[in-house]
């Protein structure tokens, strides 16, 4: 049942009920409407104590069960419609009922507006009783009306409960969420922290105590993340965000839900950890926002098509790279579907043998004198390498980078965020794939590849948790999680070769040759020195960044091929 609040606010800030009556019934109640000052400035007080005022009106109302009659002319056919607005009903059978009424706060002038309202309930040319089932309905809604009155004033009445063992601000409480999870990439760590220090702002600040936000707020939380625009920099809370929406588009759905999953997976560790009370996360029952039939808002990488796959791998084009990673990148994630990073940040000592098959260790060693680092804690696997990798000739330039000293396979630097994919990820989804004609922005990138041999092997009827282990994701089943057993290298390259072996794919012409890029790796070893960066605002960074993102975008689309026009 809807409650109408009839809630107005004053000059001053103070909500106030008022009830603007229709011209007959003012002239018996004997005023226009009906005013009070409900002596707060929160809504949600206010939205209650409204509530509590038009409970009064219940007596009367039970009344009508026994008889209820009007005088149909007494009401002016104008006013019907204020009527109905008002929440005051002629019921078809002619009877009258009240859903929201209320009286003076003086019990004295009450009285007298009671009697003022019985009258308007007595016959005047005929009595028109109001028949058993319209009474019955009527009492059954407001008996409703009474136990919402009830159960919020009961909770109201109930003790506080008693803060957690580790009560703490939200400040805290990120800080020591973000040391838990010291062990993912630096830049998922920087995402967690910026979407948590949001939700902090939503959630009134990140001073206030963890503990006091209650489900309620978790829920207007939820609802403001759906408002939030993109790249915004200032956040207002909840409440003002619902009251006063922020302009600009807003982010897209699959990331309102990776923020509600952050959130979500933050609360359940502040109740393991004792610093939010014991029992159910309140963000475990909140709905996700649904994606669609199509995906959402299709920003996510497609599957190269076999046509794209023959545009790409062109004897041509890998006959003119310049660099081992330009090269051996593409092959690498063809064959193997790892990430972008996992593939540059290869050394030299992850290239192993496994029972005589060559594999690639995908390892996660931050501390290392040659740190790598990977997405989680599943991303860590061996992969064997496909037979058409080696017959390319991946084992030779293996011992030629041997030969050279280098510790990492490509020679890639490790960048400010830990990771080595930066040139490698630029040079195809800005190079390869421009000269090819396949790159679609957000769609036809180097992550592509990932998800083109994710659909092989479903194509295969490879089973969910061994594609899962493959492509380092966590199991999402428990057959996966606790019955799937671990595949020797020799079953793992097994059914690899045979999802992956690319029939409409030619690959004669791609040949390494040896020796082809010892001089640069070389190149590589000798230290640089560290080249001093200007000392700019950061509004004149920002400028720079957005000139060389538009000279970037006008140099793709210069490589870019021209599609022929249909008159030509």
């Amino acid at each position: 049942m809807q409650l109408a609040s009839h809630l107005r606010l004053s000059r001053c800030g103070i909500y106030q009920f008022r009830l603007v009556l229709p011209d007959n019934l003012a002239a018996i109640v004997g005023q226009k409407c009906i005013i009070q000052s409900l002596g707060t400035k929160r809504p949600e007080q206010a939205r209650m104590a409204a509530y509590r005022l038009s409970a009064r009106i219940i007596p009367f109302l039970r009344a009508l069960r026994r008889t209820v009659a009007f005088d149909p002319d007494s009401i002016d056919p104008k006013n019907v419609r204020e009527l109905i607005v008002k929440n005051l009903k002629i019921t078809p059978d002619g009877g009258l009922s009240a859903d929201y009424i209320e009286t003076s706060a003086d019990p004295v002038v009450a009285e007298r507006e009671m009697r003022h309202l019985e009258r308007l309930s007595r016959p005047a040319k005929a009595l028109i009783p109001i028949s058993e089932e319209a009474a019955d309905r009527v009492l059954a809604e407001h008996e409703d009306f009474a136990a919402i009155i009830d159960a919020a004033l009961a909770a109201k009445a109930a003790p506080t409960p008693a803060p957690p063992a580790l009560a703490c601000s939200i400040k805290e409480a990120i800080e020591a969420y973000m040391d838990n999870k010291s062990g993912t990439a630096k830049t998922t760590q920087s995402a967690y922290r910026r979407r948590l220090n949001i939700f902090a702002m939503l959630a009134g600040g990140e001073a206030r105590m963890l503990h006091e936000i209650s489900p309620a707020e978790c829920v207007k939380i939820s609802e403001a993340l759906a408002l939030l625009p993109r790249h915004i920099r200032e956040v207002q809370s909840a409440e003002e965000m619902r009251k006063n929406p922020p302009a600009g588009k807003p982010i897209a759905k699959p990331t309102v839900k990776e923020y509600l999953i952050l959130i979500q997976d933050f609360f359940d560790w502040a109740i393991g950890s004792l610093r939010y009370p014991e029992g159910d996360n309140p963000f475990a029952n909140i709905k996700k926002p649904s994606e669609g039939s199509h995906g959402g808002t299709g920003n996510g990488a497609e599957a190269f098509t076999d046509a794209e796959l023959q545009q790409i791998f062109q004897p041509a084009l890998f006959a003119s790279m310049k660099r081992p990673y330009q090269f051996w990148g593409p092959l690498i994630a063809l064959f193997t579907g790892a990430r972008s990073n996992e593939i540059a940040q290869l050394r030299v000592i992850d290239i192993v043998r496994d029972n005589g098959v060559l594999c690639i260790d995908i390892t996660h060693e931050p501390n290392h004198p040659v740190p790598t680092q990977t997405k989680n804690p599943n991303s860590v696997r061996r992969i064997p390498l496909h037979k058409k990798l080696l017959a390319i000739g991946f084992e030779d330039f293996v011992a030629d980078m041997k030969a050279t000293g280098t510790q990492r396979l490509f020679g890639l630097p490790i960048g400010d965020d830990g990771k080595c994919e930066r040139y490698l990820s630029r040079d195809f989804n800005e190079g390869l794939a421009v000269k090819a004609g396949v790159y679609k922005y957000r769609k036809k990138t180097l992550h592509s590849f990932r998800d083109t041999v994710a659909n092989l092997l479903g194509k295969a009827k490879v089973w969910g948790p061994y594609i899962d282990r493959w492509m380092g994701h966590a199991s999402r089943t428990v057959q996966g999680t606790h019955y799937a057993r671990e595949l020797t290298t020799d079953e793992a390259l097994q059914q690899a070769s045979a999802a992956l072996s690319y029939p409409n794919l030619d690959l004669a012409g791609i040949r390494y040759q040896r020796g082809r890029w010892d001089e640069w790796v070389k190149s590589q070893l000798v230290p640089k020195e560290p080249r001093q960066k200007p000392r700019v605002s950061p509004k004149e960074a920002k400028a720079a960044m957005a000139a060389r993102k538009m000279a970037r975008a006008d140099l793709i689309a210069k490589k870019s091929p021209k599609t022929p026009s249909a008159t030509s």
